[in-house]
Protein backbone atom coordinates (compact mmCIF):
# COMPACT_ATOMS: atom_id res chain seq x y z
CA UNK A 1 0.00 0.00 0.00
CA UNK A 2 1.39 3.81 -1.04
CA UNK A 3 1.86 6.41 1.40
CA UNK A 4 -1.49 8.27 -0.21
CA UNK A 5 -3.34 5.20 0.23
CA UNK A 6 -2.45 4.97 3.70
CA UNK A 7 -3.25 8.43 4.20
CA UNK A 8 -6.26 7.68 2.67
CA UNK A 9 -7.32 5.27 4.88
CA UNK A 10 -6.93 6.78 7.91
CA UNK A 11 -8.69 10.02 6.34
CA UNK A 12 -11.85 7.44 5.77
CA UNK A 13 -11.64 6.40 9.42
CA UNK A 14 -11.99 9.99 10.69
CA UNK A 15 -14.02 11.91 7.89
CA UNK A 16 -16.00 9.58 5.35
CA UNK A 17 -17.03 12.82 3.30
CA UNK A 18 -13.29 14.29 3.10
CA UNK A 19 -12.15 10.65 2.14
CA UNK A 20 -14.71 10.82 -0.77
CA UNK A 21 -14.12 14.41 -1.71
CA UNK A 22 -10.21 13.37 -1.78
CA UNK A 23 -11.06 10.09 -3.87
CA UNK A 24 -12.49 12.31 -6.71
CA UNK A 25 -10.21 14.94 -6.96
CA UNK A 26 -6.88 14.82 -9.13
CA UNK A 27 -3.99 17.25 -8.65
CA UNK A 28 -3.70 19.73 -11.70
CA UNK A 29 -0.58 19.31 -13.77
CA UNK A 30 1.93 22.11 -13.79
CA UNK A 31 0.30 23.91 -10.27
CA UNK A 32 2.88 22.26 -7.95
CA UNK A 33 6.78 21.52 -8.29
CA UNK A 34 7.86 18.96 -6.09
CA UNK A 35 11.48 19.88 -4.54
CA UNK A 36 13.63 18.15 -2.57
CA UNK A 37 15.19 20.21 0.59
CA UNK A 38 18.72 20.06 1.69
CA UNK A 39 17.79 18.26 4.63
CA UNK A 40 15.82 15.53 2.30
CA UNK A 41 12.48 16.72 3.17
CA UNK A 42 10.20 17.73 0.72
CA UNK A 43 9.07 20.76 -0.04
CA UNK A 44 6.79 22.91 -2.73
CA UNK A 45 6.95 25.30 -5.28
CA UNK A 46 2.95 26.78 -6.30
CA UNK A 47 2.16 28.58 -8.92
CA UNK A 48 -0.78 30.79 -8.75
CA UNK A 49 -2.15 32.68 -11.36
CA UNK A 50 -2.73 35.62 -9.11
CA UNK A 51 0.94 35.93 -8.13
CA UNK A 52 3.64 38.78 -10.44
CA UNK A 53 5.89 37.17 -13.20
CA UNK A 54 4.29 32.97 -12.83
CA UNK A 55 7.87 32.52 -10.77
CA UNK A 56 5.76 31.08 -8.22
CA UNK A 57 6.44 30.49 -4.17
CA UNK A 58 8.10 27.84 -1.61
CA UNK A 59 5.09 26.33 0.57
CA UNK A 60 8.11 25.65 3.14
CA UNK A 61 11.65 25.90 3.16
CA UNK A 62 14.18 24.63 0.73
CA UNK A 63 16.94 24.16 3.38
CA UNK A 64 15.13 22.58 5.94
CA UNK A 65 11.24 22.40 6.37
CA UNK A 66 11.38 20.29 9.92
CA UNK A 67 13.93 23.75 11.58
CA UNK A 68 11.25 26.18 10.20
CA UNK A 69 8.24 24.23 11.81
CA UNK A 70 10.38 24.76 14.80
CA UNK A 71 10.44 28.27 14.43
CA UNK A 72 6.80 28.60 13.29
CA UNK A 73 5.48 27.26 16.71
CA UNK A 74 8.01 29.29 19.18
CA UNK A 75 6.49 32.61 17.07
CA UNK A 76 2.80 31.59 17.17
CA UNK A 77 2.04 28.90 20.50
CA UNK A 78 2.04 32.61 22.46
CA UNK A 79 -0.48 30.94 24.81
CA UNK A 80 -0.06 27.50 25.45
CA UNK A 81 -2.49 27.05 28.28
CA UNK A 82 -5.28 27.84 25.36
CA UNK A 83 -7.82 24.63 25.13
CA UNK A 84 -7.85 25.06 21.34
CA UNK A 85 -6.01 26.44 18.66
CA UNK A 86 -7.19 27.34 15.28
CA UNK A 87 -4.98 27.47 12.98
CA UNK A 88 -5.67 27.86 8.81
CA UNK A 89 -3.17 25.76 6.48
CA UNK A 90 -2.12 22.34 6.66
CA UNK A 91 0.91 23.51 3.75
CA UNK A 92 2.61 19.65 3.62
CA UNK A 93 1.75 18.79 7.68
CA UNK A 94 5.28 19.77 8.85
CA UNK A 95 4.06 22.16 10.86
CA UNK A 96 0.82 20.18 12.06
CA UNK A 97 3.36 17.38 14.17
CA UNK A 98 5.29 19.94 15.76
CA UNK A 99 2.30 21.65 17.14
CA UNK A 100 0.88 18.10 18.31
CA UNK A 101 4.39 17.48 20.04
CA UNK A 102 3.88 20.83 22.21
CA UNK A 103 -0.07 19.86 23.05
CA UNK A 104 -1.32 18.14 26.02
CA UNK A 105 -3.97 15.29 25.70
CA UNK A 106 -6.58 17.90 26.90
CA UNK A 107 -5.98 20.13 24.14
CA UNK A 108 -7.21 20.57 20.25
CA UNK A 109 -5.96 21.52 17.38
CA UNK A 110 -8.08 22.44 14.64
CA UNK A 111 -6.58 22.87 11.19
CA UNK A 112 -8.24 24.41 8.13
CA UNK A 113 -7.81 24.23 4.69
CA UNK A 114 -9.29 25.12 1.60
CA UNK A 115 -6.79 23.94 -1.26
CA UNK A 116 -8.06 20.01 -1.55
CA UNK A 117 -5.29 19.51 -4.16
CA UNK A 118 -2.84 20.82 -1.98
CA UNK A 119 -3.77 18.87 0.77
CA UNK A 120 -3.86 15.83 -0.95
CA UNK A 121 -0.30 16.21 -2.35
CA UNK A 122 0.76 16.91 0.79
CA UNK A 123 -1.18 13.07 1.63
CA UNK A 124 1.10 11.89 -1.17
CA UNK A 125 4.72 12.92 0.24
CA UNK A 126 4.71 12.04 3.58
CA UNK A 127 3.26 9.41 5.93
CA UNK A 128 0.98 11.33 8.01
CA UNK A 129 -1.24 8.67 9.45
CA UNK A 130 -0.26 8.79 13.77
CA UNK A 131 -0.71 12.72 12.90
CA UNK A 132 -4.20 12.11 10.99
CA UNK A 133 -5.65 9.75 13.39
CA UNK A 134 -4.42 11.90 16.41
CA UNK A 135 -7.47 12.35 18.68
CA UNK A 136 -6.32 16.02 19.42
CA UNK A 137 -6.56 16.67 15.92
CA UNK A 138 -9.63 17.84 13.69
CA UNK A 139 -9.37 18.77 10.39
CA UNK A 140 -11.36 21.43 8.87
CA UNK A 141 -10.68 20.63 5.13
CA UNK A 142 -13.56 21.62 2.44
CA UNK A 143 -13.91 23.40 -1.14
CA UNK A 144 -16.84 24.08 0.49
CA UNK A 145 -17.11 28.64 1.34
CA UNK A 146 -20.16 28.19 3.64
CA UNK A 147 -18.98 25.32 5.00
CA UNK A 148 -15.46 26.74 5.79
CA UNK A 149 -16.40 30.14 7.31
CA UNK A 150 -19.31 28.34 9.57
CA UNK A 151 -16.60 26.41 10.88
CA UNK A 152 -14.32 29.37 11.41
CA UNK A 153 -17.06 31.57 13.16
CA UNK A 154 -17.88 28.96 15.61
CA UNK A 155 -14.36 28.21 16.51
CA UNK A 156 -13.77 32.10 16.90
CA UNK A 157 -16.73 32.71 19.25
CA UNK A 158 -14.95 29.63 22.07
CA UNK A 159 -11.67 30.61 23.92
CA UNK A 160 -9.30 29.83 21.03
CA UNK A 161 -5.88 31.02 19.94
CA UNK A 162 -5.97 31.60 15.77
CA UNK A 163 -2.92 31.61 13.84
CA UNK A 164 -1.77 31.66 10.24
CA UNK A 165 0.79 29.72 8.31
CA UNK A 166 1.08 32.52 6.12
CA UNK A 167 2.58 30.54 2.57
CA UNK A 168 -1.08 28.69 2.97
CA UNK A 169 -2.83 31.96 2.59
CA UNK A 170 -0.74 32.59 -1.09
CA UNK A 171 -1.84 29.08 -1.68
CA UNK A 172 -5.82 29.48 -1.03
CA UNK A 173 -7.11 29.43 -5.12
CA UNK A 174 -8.59 32.47 -6.82
CA UNK A 175 -12.39 31.28 -6.31
CA UNK A 176 -11.89 31.75 -2.55
CA UNK A 177 -10.32 35.51 -2.58
CA UNK A 178 -12.84 37.27 -0.12
CA UNK A 179 -11.97 34.69 2.58
CA UNK A 180 -8.27 35.02 1.70
CA UNK A 181 -9.03 38.81 2.14
CA UNK A 182 -10.70 37.85 5.40
CA UNK A 183 -7.79 35.67 6.31
CA UNK A 184 -4.84 38.19 5.58
CA UNK A 185 -6.63 41.82 7.14
CA UNK A 186 -6.88 39.43 10.10
CA UNK A 187 -3.02 38.54 10.32
CA UNK A 188 -2.70 42.32 9.20
CA UNK A 189 -4.90 43.58 12.57
CA UNK A 190 -3.17 41.36 14.69
CA UNK A 191 0.34 41.85 13.81
CA UNK A 192 1.50 45.87 14.42
CA UNK A 193 4.05 46.47 16.80
CA UNK A 194 2.59 47.60 20.00
CA UNK A 195 4.31 50.69 20.14
CA UNK A 196 3.92 51.79 16.51
CA UNK A 197 0.08 51.28 17.37
CA UNK A 198 0.51 53.17 21.04
CA UNK A 199 1.94 55.90 17.79
CA UNK A 200 -1.09 55.55 15.71
CA UNK A 201 -3.85 56.14 18.75
CA UNK A 202 -1.68 59.07 20.27
CA UNK A 203 -1.78 60.86 16.68
CA UNK A 204 -5.30 60.12 16.06
CA UNK A 205 -6.39 61.60 20.03
CA UNK A 206 -4.34 64.68 19.13
CA UNK A 207 -5.57 65.26 15.59
CA UNK A 208 -9.31 64.91 17.66
CA UNK A 209 -8.84 67.27 20.33
CA UNK A 210 -8.04 69.62 18.04
CA UNK A 211 -10.52 69.05 15.02
CA UNK A 212 -13.24 69.17 17.78
CA UNK A 213 -12.51 72.74 17.78
CA UNK A 214 -12.92 73.55 14.05
CA UNK A 215 -15.60 75.68 13.14
CA UNK A 216 -17.64 73.55 10.99
CA UNK A 217 -20.99 71.79 10.70
CA UNK A 218 -21.26 67.95 10.95
CA UNK A 219 -21.90 66.81 7.35
CA UNK A 220 -24.65 64.61 8.49
CA UNK A 221 -26.35 68.33 8.18
CA UNK A 222 -26.15 67.24 4.00
CA UNK A 223 -27.20 63.40 4.51
CA UNK A 224 -30.38 63.42 2.53
CA UNK A 225 -30.08 66.89 0.85
CA UNK A 226 -29.50 64.95 -2.56
CA UNK A 227 -32.49 62.49 -3.01
CA UNK A 228 -32.44 61.08 -6.45
CA UNK A 229 -29.77 63.73 -7.85
CA UNK A 230 -26.67 62.26 -9.73
CA UNK A 231 -23.53 62.40 -7.39
CA UNK A 232 -19.73 62.13 -8.75
CA UNK A 233 -17.48 60.42 -6.62
CA UNK A 234 -13.67 60.96 -8.01
CA UNK A 235 -10.78 59.18 -6.99
CA UNK A 236 -6.99 59.65 -7.96
CA UNK A 237 -6.18 56.40 -10.02
CA UNK A 238 -4.29 57.11 -12.47
CA UNK A 239 -6.95 56.69 -15.46
CA UNK A 240 -8.62 59.96 -13.91
CA UNK A 241 -5.84 61.45 -16.28
CA UNK A 242 -8.14 60.03 -19.20
CA UNK A 243 -11.38 60.85 -18.52
CA UNK A 244 -11.18 63.53 -15.78
CA UNK A 245 -11.48 66.58 -18.38
CA UNK A 246 -15.00 65.18 -19.50
CA UNK A 247 -15.90 65.86 -15.78
CA UNK A 248 -16.60 69.99 -16.89
CA UNK A 249 -19.50 68.62 -18.62
CA UNK A 250 -20.65 67.45 -15.66
CA UNK A 251 -20.60 70.25 -13.41
CA UNK A 252 -24.28 71.98 -14.16
CA UNK A 253 -26.17 68.24 -13.71
CA UNK A 254 -24.14 66.68 -10.97
CA UNK A 255 -22.20 67.02 -7.57
CA UNK A 256 -18.80 66.57 -7.96
CA UNK A 257 -16.93 64.84 -4.27
CA UNK A 258 -13.12 64.48 -4.87
CA UNK A 259 -10.69 62.93 -2.71
CA UNK A 260 -8.31 64.76 -1.12
CA UNK A 261 -5.54 63.74 -3.29
CA UNK A 262 -7.68 64.43 -6.44
CA UNK A 263 -8.13 67.94 -5.68
CA UNK A 264 -5.19 69.42 -7.34
CA UNK A 265 -5.39 67.15 -10.50
CA UNK A 266 -8.88 68.12 -11.13
CA UNK A 267 -8.20 71.51 -10.56
CA UNK A 268 -5.23 71.07 -13.59
CA UNK A 269 -7.88 69.75 -15.65
CA UNK A 270 -10.23 73.21 -15.27
CA UNK A 271 -12.65 71.21 -13.02
CA UNK A 272 -13.58 72.50 -9.95
CA UNK A 273 -15.59 69.73 -7.60
CA UNK A 274 -17.98 70.67 -4.94
CA UNK A 275 -16.61 69.09 -1.87
CA UNK A 276 -13.49 67.37 -1.64
CA UNK A 277 -12.28 65.10 1.20
CA UNK A 278 -9.05 64.45 3.71
CA UNK A 279 -9.50 61.54 6.38
CA UNK A 280 -5.34 60.57 6.65
CA UNK A 281 -4.04 61.38 10.13
CA UNK A 282 -0.76 62.15 8.81
CA UNK A 283 1.17 65.09 8.24
CA UNK A 284 1.56 63.96 4.14
CA UNK A 285 -2.27 65.05 3.82
CA UNK A 286 -0.93 68.95 3.50
CA UNK A 287 0.74 68.06 0.21
CA UNK A 288 -2.61 67.92 -1.04
CA UNK A 289 -3.60 71.20 -0.70
CA UNK A 290 -0.61 73.22 -0.72
CA UNK A 291 -1.12 76.31 -3.05
CA UNK A 292 -4.94 76.06 -2.63
CA UNK A 293 -5.17 76.96 0.82
CA UNK A 294 -7.30 79.84 0.37
CA UNK A 295 -10.11 77.71 -1.97
CA UNK A 296 -13.57 77.91 -1.40
CA UNK A 297 -14.29 74.83 -1.91
CA UNK A 298 -16.03 72.92 1.56
CA UNK A 299 -13.60 70.38 2.80
CA UNK A 300 -15.40 67.32 4.49
CA UNK A 301 -12.52 66.32 6.91
CA UNK A 302 -12.75 63.05 8.91
CA UNK A 303 -12.31 64.37 12.72
CA UNK A 304 -8.92 62.03 13.21
CA UNK A 305 -7.36 64.04 10.01
CA UNK A 306 -4.54 65.55 10.42
CA UNK A 307 -5.20 68.88 11.90
CA UNK A 308 -2.21 70.79 11.06
CA UNK A 309 -3.75 70.19 7.44
CA UNK A 310 -7.49 71.07 8.10
CA UNK A 311 -6.14 74.05 10.16
CA UNK A 312 -4.11 75.10 7.06
CA UNK A 313 -7.55 75.18 5.02
CA UNK A 314 -9.31 78.55 4.94
CA UNK A 315 -12.18 77.86 3.01
CA UNK A 316 -15.36 76.39 4.86
CA UNK A 317 -15.72 72.90 6.34
CA UNK A 318 -17.70 69.90 7.21
CA UNK A 319 -16.34 67.48 10.13
CA UNK A 320 -17.30 63.53 9.55
CA UNK A 321 -17.40 61.20 12.46
CA UNK A 322 -17.12 56.93 12.03
CA UNK A 323 -17.12 56.47 15.57
CA UNK A 324 -20.24 56.77 18.09
CA UNK A 325 -18.93 58.46 21.05
CA UNK A 326 -17.83 61.53 18.84
CA UNK A 327 -21.32 62.13 17.85
CA UNK A 328 -24.21 63.95 19.68
CA UNK A 329 -26.64 62.77 16.85
CA UNK A 330 -25.68 59.24 15.68
CA UNK A 331 -27.84 59.58 12.79
CA UNK A 332 -24.32 61.82 11.30
CA UNK A 333 -22.15 58.63 11.75
CA UNK A 334 -20.53 57.81 8.52
CA UNK A 335 -18.59 54.36 7.29
CA UNK A 336 -14.82 55.63 6.15
CA UNK A 337 -14.30 51.95 5.31
CA UNK A 338 -10.83 52.65 5.72
CA UNK A 339 -10.29 55.12 2.66
CA UNK A 340 -10.75 58.49 1.77
CA UNK A 341 -12.70 56.38 -1.54
CA UNK A 342 -14.60 54.12 0.45
CA UNK A 343 -15.56 57.34 3.02
CA UNK A 344 -16.91 59.17 0.37
CA UNK A 345 -19.11 56.49 -1.32
CA UNK A 346 -21.06 56.44 2.00
CA UNK A 347 -21.44 59.96 2.40
CA UNK A 348 -22.56 60.44 -0.94
CA UNK A 349 -24.87 56.86 -0.41
CA UNK A 350 -26.23 59.25 2.82
CA UNK A 351 -26.79 62.49 0.82
CA UNK A 352 -29.20 60.09 -1.48
CA UNK A 353 -27.41 59.94 -4.65
CA UNK A 354 -29.16 58.18 -7.59
CA UNK A 355 -27.14 57.45 -9.52
CA UNK A 356 -24.22 56.98 -7.91
CA UNK A 357 -20.63 57.89 -10.48
CA UNK A 358 -17.06 56.29 -9.67
CA UNK A 359 -14.88 57.73 -11.57
CA UNK A 360 -10.82 57.28 -10.98
CA UNK A 361 -11.57 54.54 -8.78
CA UNK A 362 -9.00 52.05 -10.55
CA UNK A 363 -8.20 49.96 -7.35
CA UNK A 364 -5.25 48.74 -9.09
CA UNK A 365 -1.72 50.19 -10.57
CA UNK A 366 -2.93 51.21 -14.00
CA UNK A 367 -0.04 51.41 -16.43
CA UNK A 368 1.98 50.76 -13.34
CA UNK A 369 1.17 53.86 -11.89
CA UNK A 370 0.56 54.75 -8.51
CA UNK A 371 -1.71 58.08 -8.70
CA UNK A 372 -2.81 60.53 -11.49
CA UNK A 373 -0.50 62.73 -9.98
CA UNK A 374 1.98 59.70 -9.35
CA UNK A 375 4.35 61.47 -6.79
CA UNK A 376 1.42 62.81 -4.25
CA UNK A 377 3.31 61.25 -1.25
CA UNK A 378 6.55 61.39 -2.26
CA UNK A 379 6.56 57.85 -3.74
CA UNK A 380 8.27 56.97 -7.50
CA UNK A 381 5.35 57.40 -10.09
CA UNK A 382 5.95 54.26 -11.36
CA UNK A 383 5.43 51.38 -9.52
CA UNK A 384 8.05 48.91 -8.83
CA UNK A 385 6.83 45.04 -9.52
CA UNK A 386 7.62 42.66 -6.38
CA UNK A 387 5.81 39.65 -5.26
CA UNK A 388 3.58 40.86 -2.73
CA UNK A 389 1.66 42.35 -5.35
CA UNK A 390 -1.00 40.60 -7.62
CA UNK A 391 -2.04 40.35 -11.20
CA UNK A 392 -5.83 40.59 -11.53
CA UNK A 393 -8.26 41.20 -14.33
CA UNK A 394 -9.16 45.15 -15.54
CA UNK A 395 -12.64 45.43 -17.11
CA UNK A 396 -11.19 44.48 -20.17
CA UNK A 397 -10.44 41.32 -19.34
CA UNK A 398 -6.56 42.30 -19.47
CA UNK A 399 -4.04 42.04 -16.52
CA UNK A 400 -3.64 44.86 -14.18
CA UNK A 401 -1.16 44.78 -11.18
CA UNK A 402 -2.95 45.65 -7.67
CA UNK A 403 -2.09 44.68 -4.31
CA UNK A 404 -3.57 43.29 -1.28
CA UNK A 405 -5.14 46.75 0.66
CA UNK A 406 -6.73 47.81 -2.75
CA UNK A 407 -8.48 44.07 -3.01
CA UNK A 408 -9.68 44.92 0.45
CA UNK A 409 -11.24 48.09 -0.45
CA UNK A 410 -12.97 46.33 -3.44
CA UNK A 411 -14.81 44.03 -1.31
CA UNK A 412 -15.87 46.79 0.98
CA UNK A 413 -17.62 48.78 -2.21
CA UNK A 414 -19.29 45.57 -3.21
CA UNK A 415 -20.78 45.15 0.03
CA UNK A 416 -21.01 48.79 0.63
CA UNK A 417 -23.34 48.49 -2.87
CA UNK A 418 -25.53 45.83 -1.73
CA UNK A 419 -26.44 47.15 1.16
CA UNK A 420 -27.95 49.92 -0.41
CA UNK A 421 -31.24 49.13 -2.86
CA UNK A 422 -31.87 52.56 -3.38
CA UNK A 423 -29.26 53.65 -5.46
CA UNK A 424 -28.21 53.10 -9.29
CA UNK A 425 -23.82 52.63 -9.09
CA UNK A 426 -21.84 53.17 -12.20
CA UNK A 427 -18.77 52.88 -12.66
CA UNK A 428 -17.25 55.09 -15.35
CA UNK A 429 -13.62 54.14 -14.45
CA UNK A 430 -12.91 53.11 -17.84
CA UNK A 431 -10.04 51.36 -16.50
CA UNK A 432 -8.84 48.93 -13.70
CA UNK A 433 -10.63 46.44 -11.83
CA UNK A 434 -14.46 45.23 -12.40
CA UNK A 435 -16.75 46.37 -9.21
CA UNK A 436 -19.76 43.75 -9.04
CA UNK A 437 -22.96 45.56 -8.41
CA UNK A 438 -22.03 48.62 -10.63
CA UNK A 439 -22.77 49.41 -14.21
CA UNK A 440 -19.62 49.68 -15.88
CA UNK A 441 -20.45 52.09 -19.04
CA UNK A 442 -18.12 55.32 -20.08
CA UNK A 443 -18.09 58.85 -18.46
CA UNK A 444 -19.09 60.26 -21.80
CA UNK A 445 -22.39 58.09 -21.77
CA UNK A 446 -22.71 58.61 -18.05
CA UNK A 447 -22.66 61.82 -17.92
CA UNK A 448 -24.96 62.05 -21.27
CA UNK A 449 -27.15 59.73 -19.58
CA UNK A 450 -27.80 61.24 -15.86
CA UNK A 451 -26.22 64.99 -15.64
CA UNK A 452 -27.95 66.81 -18.26
CA UNK A 453 -29.92 68.17 -15.87
CA UNK A 454 -29.03 70.76 -13.00
CA UNK A 455 -28.98 69.89 -9.64
CA UNK A 456 -28.09 73.50 -8.73
CA UNK A 457 -30.57 75.51 -6.68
Amino acid sequence: MDILAKNLLAIKNRDQLLYQKLCSITIPDGLFEIINSKNGQNTVKIFQSDRLGGEGFLLHSKYAPQKEAEGFVRRELKDRNKKIILLYGFGLGYHIQELLSHLTEKQKLIVMELNLALFKLALTLNDWQELISDQRIKLVVTDEPSTFLDNFQQYLQVDCQFTIYLPSIKAIPPEYDKIKILLEDWNIKKGPDKRWANVSIQVLEKNYLHNKTVDSKNIGHLFGKYQNQPIIVVSSGPSLAKNGPLLKKAKTGSIILAAGSALKPLLKMEVEPDMFCIIDPMESTYRQISGQEERQIPLIFLDTACFNTVASYKGPKYIAANEVDHLDNHNFLIDSGGSVATALLDIAIKMGGDPIILVGQDLSYTGKRHHVDGGMYGENEMVEMHSALRVDKNIFGSKTTTRFGLLKYRNWIENRIISCKESTFINATEDGLEIRGCLHIKLAEAIDRFCRLSTRD
